[in-house]
């Protein structure tokens, strides 16, 4: 995982834990859920990783 990879590259060590977190989309267009209609959301490959370090910050890495 390239995430963990840059993570060791800035702070020389292993995080204490990884989470990863997939976009979503709806091709209905957005916010209808907001207006009592339905919904087709879909996670996509692409999303955030949060690397959690002892002190529990949490590091963001947006995956490209």
């Amino acid at each position: 995982m390239k995430c963990i990879e840059v993570y060791k590259n800035i702070y020389h060590q292993e995080p204490f834990d990884v989470a990863f977190c997939p976009y979503r989309i709806s091709p209905l267009g957005a916010h209808i859920d907001h207006q009592y209609g339905k919904i087709n959301g879909l996670a996509i490959d692409k999303g955030i990783h949060m690397h959690i370090i002892q002190s529990r910050m949490v590091l963001w890495n947006y995956s490209h």
